[in-house]
Formats: structure tokens, sequence, C-alpha cells
């Protein structure tokens, strides 16, 4: 238990305990009787954390800690994740109004302009040490952000594809020089790329795969794709080139074909278990009636 000092509030734990507590086992009478407790308490913490700045930050390094621990054991489970990401889509189905009206009220007025003034604050007291460790942070972790940045402009083309190509369409308009000056630049590269392939290639390669997207079998609007980008090493030879529909081949971008099939297996693996997660019946419960 963490050290503070003795005043009417809930006694903190160095760790905090999530579903461990022994709520699968209890009624509804009782869960519910727990939840009025749980109610309580985390009243009496945010009135204690609002007049206790001590009080508070041992809260917050708690909560930070227990949040690492959690995701040191469980941040690469796909089952984890796909549980998580299901019992939150319910969650947000079922009671999304009622969850963001709770926030607009909590977020309002003075209570919501006292912790705009405490971030502000904050940020002016540690603004240099906040930018240097932003700094430091992206230096050694490019690659990473970099993927992230890539993955959620996948997820976005795939979800609208025609909203994506309208925002670049009206993003090149406003910045013509800037778009032209892109175009140049990936032009140079192709001319100065090793190796060179002819039509009657090309039409080759296309027939021997039929016409269609070497990663998905689409036959709309095939492009050429570098198997490894011109942009790290590859050559501009026929052996170096795929027929790719513009889908995939917008969502390759800078990776290898290897890297490309990779990502789209574990999209299909994904997808296999969340179908699979979805139809298993409850343990206990009978898949038929009869």
């Amino acid at each position: 238990m963490l050290e503070l000092a003795n005043e009417p509030y809930p006694p903190m734990a160095d760790y905090t305990l999530w579903l461990s507590d022994g709520r699968a086992d209890m009624t509804s009478e009782e869960l519910e009787e727990q939840h009025r407790r749980d109610r309580e308490t985390y009243r009496l913490m945010r009135e204690r954390m609002a007049a206790d700045p001590a009080y508070r930050e041992a809260r917050l390094a708690v909560s930070r800690g227990t949040s690492r621990r959690w995701k040191e054991r469980n941040g690469n489970r796909l089952d984890v994740k796909l549980l998580r990401l299901n019992r939150d889509r319910k969650k947000w189905a079922a009671k999304g109004a009622e969850l963001n009206a709770r926030k607009r009220e909590r977020y309002v007025g003075e209570r919501a302009e006292k912790i705009r003034q405490r971030n502000r604050e904050w940020y002016a007291r540690n603004r240099e040490a906040r930018r240097a460790y932003s700094k430091r942070y992206r230096q050694e972790h490019i690659e990473e952000l970099r993927e992230r940045e890539r993955d959620a402009n996948r997820r976005s083309y795939a979800a609208n594809p025609r909203a994506h190509l309208d925002y670049y369409k009206a993003w090149r308009e406003r910045n013509l020089d800037r778009a032209r000056g892109y175009v140049r630049v990936a032009s140079n590269k192709r001319r100065a790329a090793v190796g060179s392939f002819t039509v009657d290639e090309w039409f080759a390669l296309l027939a021997t795969h039929d016409g269609c997207c070497a990663y998905c079998g689409s036959r709309q609007r095939i492009e050429a794709d570098h198997r490894i980008p011109l942009c790290r090493g590859g050559t501009n030879s026929i052996d170096n080139i795929l027929p790719a529909c513009i889908h995939c081949n917008r969502r390759k971008h800078r990776k290898t074909e290897e890297e490309f099939r990779e990502l789209l297996a574990n999209e299909r693996r994904q997808r296999a278990t969340a179908e699979l997660l979805g139809t298993v019946a409850h343990p206990g419960v009978s898949a038929s009636a009869g």
C-alpha cells in the first residue's frame, strides 16, 4: 500500500486488480452492489485527487504502472486484442450516446477550463523536456512510427478509397507546386534506377499473370509495381516488376514484395481469428436447441 495521509478516503494499493476479484462468480445482485461500491470509491478518489496533488501523482503512477505491466503481458496477444476490440464495439454500440453524453457533461464549464489550465501549466513547466523527449523518441522509433502512420493510412484508404483519393486530389489542387515537385523526384528516381523494360516485356508479364493483380487477383487498373522499391535499391528491370492493381500498389508503398505478402497473410489470419471468435459458442452453451 502507498503511504499517504490518514484521511477518510479509500486505501490505494500499489497495483490494480483486473477481473481477478471474483466478479465472474457473483450473482447479478452482488455484482450491482460491487459496482455501487466501486462508483463510491472512484468518487472519493476523484475528490482527493482534486484536493491532494501528492495523492493525485501517486494514483497516476499506480495506473501507469498497471497499464504498462498489462501491455507487457498482453500487448502482442492477438486473441486479447480481438476480445477487447469486440467488447468495446459492443459497449459503444449499446451505450455510445450515453457515454459521450457523460463525457460532455464532465468536460464543460468551469471544470473543463480547470483541466485545460492545468494542462497548459504542466506543459509550460515541462516544455523543453517534452520536446527533447519527443525528438529522442521519434529518432529511436522512426521506423515503427512510420509503419504505424502508413498502417493508419492503409486502413483509411481501405475503408473509403474514394474519399481518400478525393482528399489527395484536393490537396494537389491546393499545393500544385509541391505535387509537381514530388512527381519530378519520382521521375528522377526512375530515370536514375538501373535497368529498364520494354512494352513487349510488360505485356508478356501481364499475360503470365492472366492480366490480374499479382497480390489480390483484381483486373482493375493494373500498374507496374517494383518487387523491391526503387527507394530501397530496387532496379527498373522486368524481373523486378509485378502487375498490381492501383489499390495494392498504393498500399504496398515502400514495402518489398515479401513484406507486403506477409502483411496480407497477417490480415487474412486476423480475419479468420475474428470470424472464429465470433462463431464459436461460449463454453457450456449448446450449439443447437435440439
